[in-house]
């Protein structure tokens, strides 16, 4: 893998990480802890498993998997809210509204970009 792709791969997975640790944060103020937990959770054993190769694909491939989970149900919740009854709070609505669904679809963008096993394994060698 050259050079610039592999420092792509790195901005994305590290910015992956990152903006769920913001998400988990506000998770935490409104009381819920468990988000900030499994993104603490991710985080620590990706530093752990970082010079183990097999053990990080593994990760990689995980952890892709879940972005591209949480955004197609973030897509589907917000879908169903707009043409369906609207069943959810404010603040929900606010997170799956347009500026929510444009989120989801980035997330969902990254996480088939980590998950693409190419680009993992050059990454990885």
């Amino acid at each position: 893998m050259t050079n610039k792709s592999s420092t792509l791969y790195t901005v994305i997975l590290v910015l992956s990480l990152f903006l769920f640790l913001i998400k988990g944060f506000q998770y935490a103020v409104l009381g819920s802890y468990i988000p900030l937990v499994l993104a603490l959770v991710i985080c620590m054993l990706f530093y752990l498993n970082r010079k183990k190769k097999k053990a990080l694909n593994i990760l990689i491939k995980i952890w892709a998997l879940l972005i591209i989970i949480w955004s197609l149900l973030r897509l589907l919740i917000g879908t169903a809210d707009r043409f369906g009854k609207e069943l959810m709070e404010n603040h929900l609505q606010e997170n799956l509204g347009v500026t929510g669904s444009l989120i989801s679809l980035l997330f969902l963008v990254v996480g088939f970009y980590l998950f693409n096993k190419k680009r993992r394994q050059q990454w990885l060698n």
